[in-house]
């Protein structure tokens, strides 16, 4: 979608839920006419919640400095409250609406209030849960067997990483401990799944920290990676890209960065491990960077 569509409806959106928040505000009693500062709190609240919903807009479109990946940071945490708190806000409106319509009256309407508030603290709790969830590395475990008639076979323990979206919102500590606990698997072999950046290598702050950590993973036969379809340099707004596919290119420090990571980039190739009993291939993304 083009940018100032995209812009323009979430801007749109906003607004709208801002208003029925602020129509939820006057219902409820803490906010009644006699409060003696309602006028001024929703009035100081409407004016933050328009200035924090900019920032995830300057933060697409502002030119790569470090006020543009801040703002882009902050507006990437707000654009996660607001999914929570607008979803919670109609999906509990439209059940209030349906409630009404069934018993032919406008009885609910005294508990608007309450549905700002419920709204407000399930966002807020959801994103802070979300922000701890989202420094967790979790280890699943697999067990595969080859064919019985395959010849030779090869006991290898593998471990493949994916996604990591190196970006302005990520934490180094969060890398070192998923490094530490590869290396405590002692595997033979550890497979990146692409989506190594987050559509910009700029934007990770200390990118030389991030690849001397990541330069530790100890592997017999080595640490092999391919490209995702995010690790090119293109506009994104709410995680969405909103710039041609056709100017989303790979630019060199994101190659120089894997190459520091002492990690193998496979481009449609193939290598064989473990005495030629097992084959490793890396396909090149179709759509982004040729």
């Amino acid at each position: 979608m083009h940018p100032v569509l995209s812009i323009g409806f979430y801007l749109l959106f906003q607004i709208l839920i801002m208003l029925q928040s602020v129509w939820c505000l006057k219902i409820n009693r803490f906010f009644s006419a006699e409060c003696p500062r309602r006028e001024f709190l929703l009035m100081t609240g409407t004016v933050l919640f328009l200035i924090f919903s900019l920032f995830p807009v300057a933060g697409a479109m502002l030119p790569d400095s470090r006020i543009k990946f801040s703002l882009q940071a902050a507006g990437n945490i707000f654009l996660g409250f607001t999914l929570y708190f607008n979803l919670m806000m109609v999906g509990l409106s439209l059940l209030m609406l349906t409630i009404d319509l069934i018993r032919g009256d406008s009885r609910t309407i005294q508990l608007k209030g309450a549905v700002f508030l419920i709204s407000f603290i399930t966002g807020a709790c959801l994103l802070l849960y979300g922000m701890v969830h989202a420094q967790q590395t979790i280890v699943t475990r697999y067990e595969l067997r080859p064919e019985e008639n395959a010849s030779p076979q090869a006991d290898l323990k593998l471990i493949l990483i994916g996604d990591l979206h190196l970006c302005v919102n990520s934490h180094l500590n969060t890398i070192q401990k998923m490094v530490e606990l590869i290396n405590q698997e002692n595997p033979d072999v550890v497979l990146v799944a692409g989506d190594i950046f987050t559509s910009s290598y700029n934007g990770l702050r200390d990118p030389d920290k991030y690849a001397a950590s990541l330069r530790q993973i100890k592997a017999e036969y080595g640490v092999y990676a391919v490209y995702g379809n995010h690790d090119v340099e293109e506009t994104l707004f709410g995680g969405f890209p909103i710039s041609p596919v056709s100017e989303a290119f790979r630019p060199a420090e994101m190659e120089q960065f894997l190459r520091e990571c002492h990690f193998t980039v496979l481009r449609d190739e193939t290598v064989t491990i473990a005495g030629g009993s097992v084959q490793i291939t890396g396909r090149v993304d179709g759509q982004k960077a040729g």
